[in-house]
């Protein structure tokens, strides 16, 4: 999958300057005038009003303002420095100068607000402002974590990716072009082709800030195709990321395929709640069938009632009895272009933390797709495992075996046990032992071993009394990371 990142100078704490080259342009603005243009600006930002501040700009400066980041500045200038009172007429200078043919106001100085002063520096071409420079030891220097108001980066990150996937390159804004490169756009939008076909869809999904590395904020987008896949369009998640200098932001970074981790909006979480606190509750009484219902049917068929007992007890053997619930943190997991929820419950008991995460399908939140708990708190667990059920299942097996039902034997087994000794198999073993044993008259099942070597193994040894005399046998499963499953068997032929 594609990943590219150009970092953007982060934005400054509130020394900002903007500026811009008006080519035959000219000016007779007086010092008063460039004195009332800069009372202006000030009574502007001092309003509050984003629009009144953009009215003094040359159209050029606009195009480098992105309007909710005008707006967050302006509202902590106030924030800071409290009201405007004015300027200060004994520190004010003003200046002339030509540059590239065109001729330009340059005027600085102190101006005064209710809770402190400003430094500001000002360059205006036609009585319009084409840059501005503003200063103060009143205002937070790392005041910026990111725009307050942030659908228009969603907005512009889903119409970046329109333009990339249908190679429409000459719409992507040139610095983003040029910091990208054509090459890196090229293989992107070809990547996506191979994999989707023409792109259908391209939906907003999750959003986060991160102050890591100056400043970035993180767009995710679901992808959709018109390639299917038994009669379902083919999809993915991308991810667009914005970096901010001065007052605006730019596509520093996008992913095809994104790999990340998102908070999930409170708005979303509720929906998960339930399932959780009946999780929860389950955790708490110990209770593992109740435990194990919560499951989605096909995570409730990988998991053994026994092992999730088994787990519980080892929890509250190395940690106490449960006491409280201390924290949830959910997240949105982008994972090999596809998405899920993750829920963390960390559970106060008698000695310690415990974490439980929970995963759920998005569009399923009723059900519990996945759940760990970290190994360290299981210690000891194979020792409290109720092994009846092991010894009947490795009973069942062998009956089955002995007695010709070899298809009904094979959906005792594990997947890989049965890839290994396909029907075929089993039948020259039972030919076997029916030429050196005879028929099994009686089957008895001893105390099963838990092994730890390479892989978990629980062993169930067997008495097997057969036509020609008694023999013993056993049957093994392998532990697959929530249950045992059957993984092997023999039966030993008497001399």
């Amino acid at each position: 999958m594609t990943r590219w990142r150009k970092e953007y100078a982060a934005m400054a704490a509130i020394a900002i300057t903007f500026s811009c080259l008006v080519a035959g342009c000219s000016s007779g603005d007086s010092p008063e005038q460039n004195a009332a243009a800069q009372d202006r600006f000030f009574v502007a930002v001092s309003s509050g009003d984003t629009q009144r501040v953009l009215d003094l700009m040359h159209p050029e400066l606009r195009k480098q303002i992105d309007e909710p980041l005008l707006a967050d500045w302006m509202k902590q200038v106030n924030a800071s420095l409290g009201k405007y009172e004015g300027m200060s007429w004994s520190d004010w200078n003003t200046k002339w100068e030509v540059k590239n043919g065109v001729k330009r106001n340059l005027a600085e100085g102190t101006f005064n607000f209710a809770r402190g002063d400003a430094q500001a520096e000002f360059v205006f071409v036609d009585d319009q402002l084409v840059s501005f420079h503003v200063d103060s030891d009143k205002i937070p220097k790392d005041w910026f974590h990111g725009p307050s108001d942030a659908a228009i980066y969603q907005q512009r990150g889903a119409e970046f990716l329109r333009h990339l996937y249908t190679g429409e390159f000459d719409k992507i804004d040139q610095k983003v072009r040029d910091a990208f490169g054509t090459p890196v756009l090229e293989n992107a939008a070809a990547e996506i082709k191979e994999q989707l076909g023409k792109v259908q869809k391209i939906e907003p999904d999750a959003q986060q800030w991160s102050d890591e590395n100056g400043g970035r904020l993180s767009n995710c987008y679901r992808v959709e195709g018109d390639r299917e896949v038994d009669g379902v369009h083919r999809f993915l998640y991308a991810q667009v990321d914005f970096g901010f200098s001065g007052l605006q932001g730019m596509p520093t970074g996008f992913k095809n395929g994104a790999d990340a981790e998102i908070e999930l909006p409170p708005e979303q979480a509720g929906q998960y709640e339930p399932r959780e606190q009946a999780v929860l509750a389950a955790w708490q009484s110990s209770d593992a069938a109740k435990f194990a219902t919560l499951m989605e049917p096909s995570l409730r068929d990988r998991l053994d009632d026994a092992v999730a007992a088994a787990w519980l007890k080892g929890v509250a053997a190395n940690h106490g009895e449960f006491q409280a619930l201390k924290s949830v943190a959910r997240k949105s997991i982008y994972r090999d272009g596809r998405k899920l929820i993750e829920s963390t419950l960390t559970c106060e008991h008698e000695q310690g933390d415990v974490d439980l995460r929970l995963e759920f399908k998005e569009v399923f939140p009723e059900h519990v797709t996945g759940f760990f708990i970290p190994v360290e708190h299981l210690k000891g667990w194979p020792e409290k495992l109720e092994v009846s059920g092991y010894q009947e299942r490795g009973k069942a097996f062998l009956e089955k075996l002995l007695a010709g039902q070899l298809e009904e034997s094979t959906t005792l087994m594990g997947p890989a046990f049965r890839a290994a000794a396909p029907v075929e198999k089993l039948a020259a073993i039972k030919q076997q032992i029916d030429e050196k044993l005879g028929t099994v008259e009686t089957i008895e099942a001893g105390m099963p071993e838990v092994q730890d070597g390479e892989t978990l193994q629980l062993v169930v040894p067997f008495q097997l009394k057969f036509e020609k005399g008694p023999t013993t046998g056993q049957v093994a499963f392998v532990y697959t990371g929530a249950a045992f499953v059957l993984n092997g068997f023999n039966v030993n032929f008497a001399d």
